[in-house]
């Protein structure tokens, strides 16, 4: 996996907003796991490229599956994934925010 630093910020800002809908919707519905799109386009804007070459592409799936991310699969739109919040990698507030939202749950 040969990504830069811009590419990794890239899917870490994407991969941090689809944890907080899971978060957000967690605490109301009870389900830790959602599916989302990474539109091209998105990917696109976050790592500031024109073109998306296979090797971007597959780093990028390569990547999600080693912070814990389904890859459910490529299309012409983008990359589905499936976000479970009891297999994703979590950061330390990602980690707060989740005790958090299991003490709200166990009530």
């Amino acid at each position: 996996m040969n990504m830069n630093e811009q590419d990794i910020n890239g899917i870490n800002n994407a991969l941090t907003e689809f944890k907080s809908c899971v978060f957000s919707s967690a605490s109301t519905s009870g389900r830790f796991e959602k599916e989302f799109r990474l539109d091209w386009d998105t990917i696109k804007k976050g790592i500031d490229r024109e073109l998306l070459s296979d090797e971007v592409i597959d780093n990028y799936q390569d990547y999600l599956r080693v912070e814990g991310v389904v890859v459910v699969g490529v299309s012409h739109l983008g990359i589905r994934i499936k976000v479970n919040l009891n297999k994703v990698i979590l950061t330390a507030s990602e980690a707060s925010e989740m005790e958090l939202l299991l003490s709200y749950t166990r009530m």
